[in-house]
């Protein structure tokens, strides 16, 4: 029985250095968490208008691999939504990572269309041309509406009436949204062209 589980526990340990090897050497990801604030600051609020219209890829997905547990594959990614601003002619792009409850982003859909929000926008992408267009839309990570919140809406039978709720990203979402697209979404060439350009 002894011998048994030290071998259980040394195949374990093998599983366990094989697997770190490969998520160290196979799976890249930048170290977006150390420039989330600095991709923040660097950020401004715009206002925008929600182009009503449909188009081919207005919803999408955007799906990565985080890392591996004993060779299962932990996945992650977010529910896109792009549109065309009314003010501007161009094209961005909501992204809103790990959101489990499918009714924050159906109802920002039937929500935002034609609506007036305030967007925040990295400065060094609204500040490029080579965004805002279809193929290359500027990324949203956060934004509010501008005449009233951009909640959804249901009717409560316990209390008798309609319920609202927020479906605006909390600050913390933000924060979370930036890092999520630093680390798995942004190329590495592009991360270390943006913020490795000053080390030697």
């Amino acid at each position: 029985m002894k011998n048994f589980f030290i071998s259980a526990l040394a195949m374990l340990s093998i599983i366990g250095c094989l697997n770190g090897i490969i998520n160290y050497f196979f799976l890249w990801e930048n170290n977006g968490k150390k420039y989330c604030k600095q991709y923040i600051e660097n950020s401004k609020k715009i206002k925008v208008r929600v182009d009503e219209k449909n188009f081919d890829e207005k919803f999408g997905y955007t799906n990565y691999l985080k890392y591996t547990i004993f060779y299962k594959g932990i996945t992650g990614g977010s529910k896109d939504y792009m549109f065309l601003d009314n003010y501007t002619h161009k094209y961005f792009k909501i992204m809103r990572f790990d959101i489990h409850d499918l009714s924050i982003t159906s109802g920002q859909i039937s929500q935002i269309d034609g609506k007036e929000l305030y967007i925040m926008v990295n400065n060094e992408e609204i500040n490029d041309k080579s965004y805002g267009t279809f193929s290359n839309p500027i990324h949203v990570f956060y934004y509010k509406g501008v005449e009233k919140p951009i909640q959804k809406y249901w009717f409560s039978r316990e209390e008798n009436k309609i319920v609202y709720e927020s479906i605006e990203p909390t600050q913390k979402e933000y924060e979370y949204n930036v890092t999520q697209y630093l680390t798995y979404v942004m190329t590495a060439k592009m991360f270390k062209e943006r913020f490795d350009k000053n080390k030697s």
